[in-house]
Protein backbone atom coordinates (compact mmCIF):
# COMPACT_ATOMS: atom_id res chain seq x y z
CA UNK A 1 0.00 0.00 0.00
CA UNK A 2 1.06 3.61 -0.39
CA UNK A 3 0.89 6.60 1.93
CA UNK A 4 1.42 10.27 1.16
CA UNK A 5 3.88 11.89 3.57
CA UNK A 6 4.43 15.62 3.05
CA UNK A 7 4.90 15.81 -0.72
CA UNK A 8 6.22 12.24 -1.03
CA UNK A 9 4.29 9.10 -1.82
CA UNK A 10 5.99 6.18 -0.13
CA UNK A 11 5.15 2.51 -0.66
CA UNK A 12 5.09 0.01 2.21
CA UNK A 13 4.83 -3.72 2.73
CA UNK A 14 3.59 -5.48 5.84
CA UNK A 15 5.85 -7.70 7.93
CA UNK A 16 5.32 -10.62 10.30
CA UNK A 17 4.93 -8.07 13.05
CA UNK A 18 1.44 -6.57 12.57
CA UNK A 19 2.63 -3.21 13.93
CA UNK A 20 5.68 -2.79 11.67
CA UNK A 21 5.96 -2.04 7.96
CA UNK A 22 8.95 -1.79 5.60
CA UNK A 23 9.46 0.74 2.83
CA UNK A 24 9.23 -0.98 -0.54
CA UNK A 25 8.91 -0.15 -4.25
CA UNK A 26 5.96 0.58 -6.48
CA UNK A 27 7.14 -1.79 -9.20
CA UNK A 28 10.15 -4.12 -9.02
CA UNK A 29 13.40 -2.90 -10.63
CA UNK A 30 11.85 0.40 -11.71
CA UNK A 31 12.30 3.85 -10.26
CA UNK A 32 9.70 4.44 -7.55
CA UNK A 33 11.18 7.56 -5.94
CA UNK A 34 12.67 10.85 -7.01
CA UNK A 35 14.25 13.91 -5.42
CA UNK A 36 14.50 14.21 -1.64
CA UNK A 37 12.75 11.50 0.39
CA UNK A 38 12.07 11.80 4.11
CA UNK A 39 10.79 8.55 5.58
CA UNK A 40 8.36 9.04 8.48
CA UNK A 41 8.76 7.32 11.82
CA UNK A 42 5.20 6.02 11.69
CA UNK A 43 2.22 6.03 9.35
CA UNK A 44 -1.52 5.68 9.71
CA UNK A 45 -3.65 3.61 7.34
CA UNK A 46 -7.42 3.29 7.77
CA UNK A 47 -7.15 4.33 11.38
CA UNK A 48 -4.31 1.93 12.22
CA UNK A 49 -0.85 3.14 13.12
CA UNK A 50 2.30 1.37 11.94
CA UNK A 51 5.95 1.85 12.85
CA UNK A 52 8.24 2.17 9.84
CA UNK A 53 10.87 -0.36 10.89
CA UNK A 54 12.95 -1.06 7.80
CA UNK A 55 13.84 -0.56 4.17
CA UNK A 56 12.99 -3.64 2.14
CA UNK A 57 15.18 -5.35 -0.43
CA UNK A 58 15.52 -3.27 -3.61
CA UNK A 59 13.26 -0.53 -2.22
CA UNK A 60 15.14 2.30 -3.94
CA UNK A 61 16.73 0.20 -6.67
CA UNK A 62 17.22 2.04 -9.98
CA UNK A 63 15.95 5.33 -8.57
CA UNK A 64 18.23 7.35 -10.81
CA UNK A 65 16.72 10.70 -9.82
CA UNK A 66 16.77 10.11 -6.06
CA UNK A 67 19.04 12.78 -4.53
CA UNK A 68 18.66 12.40 -0.76
CA UNK A 69 17.10 10.12 1.81
CA UNK A 70 16.49 10.60 5.53
CA UNK A 71 15.97 7.59 7.79
CA UNK A 72 14.10 7.94 11.12
CA UNK A 73 15.07 6.37 14.43
CA UNK A 74 12.67 3.44 14.01
CA UNK A 75 14.52 2.00 11.02
CA UNK A 76 16.48 -1.03 12.21
CA UNK A 77 17.16 -2.84 8.95
CA UNK A 78 18.02 -2.00 5.34
CA UNK A 79 17.79 -4.87 2.88
CA UNK A 80 20.01 -5.98 0.01
CA UNK A 81 20.18 -3.79 -3.10
CA UNK A 82 18.16 -1.14 -1.29
CA UNK A 83 20.10 1.66 -3.00
CA UNK A 84 21.40 -0.20 -6.03
CA UNK A 85 21.99 2.03 -9.07
CA UNK A 86 21.08 5.28 -7.27
CA UNK A 87 23.54 7.26 -9.34
CA UNK A 88 22.48 10.71 -8.14
CA UNK A 89 22.03 9.94 -4.45
CA UNK A 90 24.36 12.38 -2.73
CA UNK A 91 22.88 12.94 0.75
CA UNK A 92 22.08 10.33 3.40
CA UNK A 93 20.77 11.22 6.87
CA UNK A 94 20.56 8.45 9.47
CA UNK A 95 18.93 9.92 12.55
CA UNK A 96 20.20 9.48 16.11
CA UNK A 97 19.21 6.25 17.83
CA UNK A 98 20.47 3.86 20.48
CA UNK A 99 19.50 0.92 18.25
CA UNK A 100 22.06 -0.54 15.85
CA UNK A 101 21.12 -0.35 12.18
CA UNK A 102 21.75 -3.48 10.11
CA UNK A 103 22.29 -2.99 6.41
CA UNK A 104 22.73 -5.40 3.50
CA UNK A 105 24.79 -5.32 0.33
CA UNK A 106 24.54 -4.27 -3.26
CA UNK A 107 25.21 -7.09 -5.71
CA UNK A 108 26.77 -7.33 -9.17
CA UNK A 109 26.30 -10.96 -10.09
CA UNK A 110 27.82 -12.91 -7.21
CA UNK A 111 30.03 -10.06 -6.02
CA UNK A 112 29.09 -8.05 -2.94
CA UNK A 113 29.65 -4.32 -2.73
CA UNK A 114 28.97 -1.59 -0.22
CA UNK A 115 25.31 -0.50 -0.31
CA UNK A 116 26.18 2.98 -1.63
CA UNK A 117 28.89 2.01 -4.11
CA UNK A 118 26.76 3.36 -6.98
CA UNK A 119 26.18 6.72 -5.30
CA UNK A 120 28.33 9.89 -5.45
CA UNK A 121 27.86 10.70 -1.78
CA UNK A 122 28.72 14.25 -0.73
CA UNK A 123 26.97 14.57 2.67
CA UNK A 124 26.34 11.79 5.19
CA UNK A 125 25.12 12.08 8.76
CA UNK A 126 25.45 8.95 10.88
CA UNK A 127 23.57 9.08 14.16
CA UNK A 128 23.83 5.49 15.36
CA UNK A 129 25.93 2.37 15.17
CA UNK A 130 25.62 0.66 11.83
CA UNK A 131 26.75 -2.76 10.70
CA UNK A 132 26.83 -4.57 7.39
CA UNK A 133 25.33 -8.07 7.41
CA UNK A 134 24.96 -10.93 4.96
CA UNK A 135 21.82 -12.97 4.27
CA UNK A 136 22.37 -14.96 7.46
CA UNK A 137 22.70 -11.84 9.59
CA UNK A 138 26.46 -12.31 9.99
CA UNK A 139 28.48 -9.10 10.20
CA UNK A 140 31.21 -8.70 7.60
CA UNK A 141 32.59 -6.33 5.00
CA UNK A 142 31.80 -7.02 1.36
CA UNK A 143 33.73 -9.94 -0.09
CA UNK A 144 37.01 -9.48 -1.89
CA UNK A 145 36.56 -5.80 -2.62
CA UNK A 146 37.36 -4.65 0.90
CA UNK A 147 34.32 -2.43 0.94
CA UNK A 148 32.34 -1.28 3.94
CA UNK A 149 29.07 0.47 4.61
CA UNK A 150 29.90 3.79 2.93
CA UNK A 151 32.44 2.64 0.37
CA UNK A 152 31.65 4.11 -3.03
CA UNK A 153 34.36 2.52 -5.09
CA UNK A 154 33.07 3.87 -8.39
CA UNK A 155 33.62 7.47 -7.30
CA UNK A 156 36.69 7.31 -5.08
CA UNK A 157 38.92 9.18 -7.54
CA UNK A 158 36.49 11.90 -8.57
CA UNK A 159 36.84 15.61 -7.88
CA UNK A 160 34.26 16.00 -5.09
CA UNK A 161 34.60 15.34 -1.39
CA UNK A 162 32.31 13.52 1.01
CA UNK A 163 31.51 15.22 4.31
CA UNK A 164 30.79 12.67 7.03
CA UNK A 165 29.31 13.83 10.33
CA UNK A 166 29.08 11.35 13.19
CA UNK A 167 26.70 11.81 16.13
CA UNK A 168 27.52 11.14 19.75
CA UNK A 169 25.50 7.91 19.92
CA UNK A 170 27.91 6.13 17.60
CA UNK A 171 30.27 3.87 19.57
CA UNK A 172 32.27 2.15 16.83
CA UNK A 173 33.65 2.62 13.35
CA UNK A 174 33.35 -0.79 11.76
CA UNK A 175 35.82 -2.61 9.53
CA UNK A 176 36.23 -0.91 6.14
CA UNK A 177 33.46 1.58 6.99
CA UNK A 178 34.96 4.53 5.10
CA UNK A 179 37.30 2.66 2.75
CA UNK A 180 37.41 3.92 -0.83
CA UNK A 181 35.56 7.13 0.02
CA UNK A 182 36.29 10.79 -0.70
CA UNK A 183 36.34 11.78 2.98
CA UNK A 184 38.87 14.50 3.73
CA UNK A 185 38.44 15.18 7.46
CA UNK A 186 36.55 13.51 10.28
CA UNK A 187 35.71 14.41 13.88
CA UNK A 188 34.68 11.66 16.27
CA UNK A 189 33.09 12.01 19.70
CA UNK A 190 34.55 10.33 22.81
CA UNK A 191 31.69 7.81 22.59
CA UNK A 192 33.66 6.06 19.83
CA UNK A 193 35.36 3.12 21.54
CA UNK A 194 36.87 1.36 18.54
CA UNK A 195 38.00 1.91 14.96
CA UNK A 196 37.96 -1.27 12.91
CA UNK A 197 40.56 -2.70 10.59
CA UNK A 198 41.02 -0.92 7.27
CA UNK A 199 38.36 1.59 8.36
CA UNK A 200 39.86 4.32 6.13
CA UNK A 201 41.62 2.09 3.64
CA UNK A 202 42.60 3.79 0.39
CA UNK A 203 41.04 7.15 1.27
CA UNK A 204 43.37 9.13 -0.95
CA UNK A 205 41.97 12.52 0.08
CA UNK A 206 41.92 11.88 3.81
CA UNK A 207 44.10 14.37 5.66
CA UNK A 208 43.30 13.96 9.30
CA UNK A 209 41.26 12.78 12.26
CA UNK A 210 40.14 14.92 15.20
CA UNK A 211 38.88 13.49 18.45
CA UNK A 212 38.30 14.62 22.02
CA UNK A 213 39.21 11.35 23.70
CA UNK A 214 41.04 11.09 26.99
CA UNK A 215 41.52 7.35 26.41
CA UNK A 216 42.44 6.31 22.85
CA UNK A 217 39.86 4.11 21.09
CA UNK A 218 41.11 0.68 20.12
CA UNK A 219 42.55 0.73 16.63
CA UNK A 220 42.23 -2.14 14.17
CA UNK A 221 45.07 -3.24 11.94
CA UNK A 222 45.86 -1.03 8.96
CA UNK A 223 43.01 1.33 9.80
CA UNK A 224 44.65 4.14 7.80
CA UNK A 225 46.36 2.00 5.16
CA UNK A 226 47.08 3.87 1.89
CA UNK A 227 45.83 7.20 3.22
CA UNK A 228 48.67 8.86 1.38
CA UNK A 229 47.74 12.45 2.26
CA UNK A 230 47.02 11.93 5.95
CA UNK A 231 49.20 14.20 8.03
CA UNK A 232 47.59 14.83 11.42
CA UNK A 233 45.67 13.33 14.30
CA UNK A 234 44.26 16.05 16.54
CA UNK A 235 43.68 15.09 20.17
CA UNK A 236 43.53 17.04 23.46
CA UNK A 237 46.96 18.12 24.63
CA UNK A 238 46.55 16.11 27.83
CA UNK A 239 45.92 12.95 25.75
CA UNK A 240 48.85 13.18 23.35
CA UNK A 241 51.11 10.93 25.41
CA UNK A 242 48.35 8.31 25.83
CA UNK A 243 47.86 8.14 22.07
CA UNK A 244 51.59 8.00 21.40
CA UNK A 245 51.90 4.96 23.66
CA UNK A 246 48.67 3.15 22.78
CA UNK A 247 48.61 -0.02 20.67
CA UNK A 248 48.26 0.87 17.02
CA UNK A 249 48.39 4.61 17.58
CA UNK A 250 52.02 4.41 18.68
CA UNK A 251 52.94 3.31 15.17
CA UNK A 252 52.41 6.86 13.98
CA UNK A 253 55.61 7.83 15.78
CA UNK A 254 57.68 5.29 13.87
CA UNK A 255 59.15 5.66 10.41
CA UNK A 256 57.68 2.52 8.92
CA UNK A 257 54.65 1.81 6.73
CA UNK A 258 52.82 4.80 8.23
CA UNK A 259 53.43 8.26 6.83
CA UNK A 260 56.21 9.74 8.95
CA UNK A 261 54.60 13.18 8.60
CA UNK A 262 51.52 12.14 10.56
CA UNK A 263 51.62 14.02 13.86
CA UNK A 264 49.58 14.38 17.01
CA UNK A 265 48.69 18.06 17.21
Amino acid sequence: FKVASNTDTIYYSKTQNPKIVFVTFKEADKSSYTGDIVIPQEIEVEGKKYIVGGIGNSAFKNCNTLTSVSLPIGIEYIGDDAFYNCQFLNTVNIEDSDTELQIGYSYEGYDEYGPFYDSPLTNVYLGRDIIQVDDDGVASAADGWEEGVFSNFKYKDESWETTFSIGNKVTKITDYMFSHTCVKYLYIYPAIESIGKYAFYNCKKFQGLSCNHTTPPTLGENAFEDCDNMWYIKVPETSIESFQNADGWSEFNKNNKFDKNVIFA
